[in-house]
C-alpha cells in the first residue's frame, strides 16, 4: 500500500551539494510529488535557540534535535566543512513502505549514503544531511519513538515554510489548520519579534 509521506530536509555541511544529493536519493524510493524550494536559516538550539521558540504560542517541543537538522531540522556548526547556517526543503514522497521501514530503511540509507554521522552526545551536531518524517498521510502516531505529525512544524518556520510549499492546503491533524496559514503565522511571530525568516535560496537546485 503506497502512503503520502511528507519529509523535511536539513544540511549544514556541504550544503549546497548534499541537500540535492538526498533529493535524488530519496527519488529512488518512490514517486516524488513535490519538492520545496531551499531555505536557509540560522541554527537551532545552543547559539540559535531563540529562533523561532514557541512562536504562535504553540508548545509542541519534543526534545529532539532537527535538521535544521530537522524535528527542527536545525543545529548548530562547529565542524570542518560546516556551515554557521543551514539549508531546509521538503519532499512529498509517495512510497510503498510501512512507518518503521521508512525510517530504519529508507532515511538510515540514504543518511548513510551521504555520511551522516550522529553525535549522541551533541544532538546539535553538524551534519551533511538530516531526514525526518513531518506527517505521514493524515495520520497521527509514532515512528520509532517520534511523534508524527512533528512537533516542531507548530514551532519552527524553518520547518512549517518548507511544508507549506509542498501542501499549502494540507490540514494538521490535531490543530485542524492548513500548513498554509501555520507558516503564515510563525513569519506574522517572527517579524512582530525582529527574528530573522529563512531565506529562499533559488541558485539551489533541488531537482535535475
Amino acid at each position: 500500500m503506497s502512503h503520502r509521506i511528507y519529509l523535511l530536509l536539513g544540511s549544514n555541511v556541504a550544503k549546497e551539494i548534499n541537500l540535492p544529493l538526498a533529493v535524488a536519493e530519496l527519488s529512488a524510493w518512490g514517486e516524488l510529488q513535490a519538492v520545496s524550494a531551499a531555505y536557509e536559516t540560522v541554527p537551532v538550539g545552543s547559539d540559535g535557540a531563540e529562533y523561532n521558540s514557541g512562536a504562535n504560542g504553540t508548545s509542541g517541543a519534543n526534545g529532539t534535535s532537527g535538521a535544521n537538522g530537522t524535528s527542527g531540522a536545525n543545529g548548530t556548526s562547529g565542524a570542518s566543512g560546516a556551515s554557521d547556517s543551514f539549508l531546509n526543503a521538503a519532499v512529498l514522497l509517495v512510497a510503498d513502505l510501512e512507518p518503521d521501514a521508512a525510517k530504519r530503511e529508507m532515511i538510515a540509507t540514504v543518511e548513510s549514503k551521504l555520511q551522516r554521522v550522529r553525535d549522541r552526545h551533541d544532538r546539535f551536531a553538524p551534519r551533511t544531511i538530516d531526514i525526518d518524517i513531518s506527517l505521514w498521510d493524515d495520520e497521527v502516531m509514532t515512528i520509532l519513538g517520534r511523534p508524527v505529525p512533528e512537533p516542531d512544524i507548530l514551532r519552527h518556520l524553518h520547518v512549517a515554510q518548507p511544508l507549506a510549499d509542498i501542501a499549502p492546503d494540507y490540514v494538521h491533524p490535531l490543530e485542524g489548520r492548513t500548513l498554509a496559514d501555520i507558516a503564515g503565522g510563525l513569519v506574522r511571530d517572527a517579524l512582530a519579534r525582529g527574528v530573522p525568516l529563512p531565506v529562499r535560496r533559488p541558485d539551489v537546485i533541488l531537482l535535475p
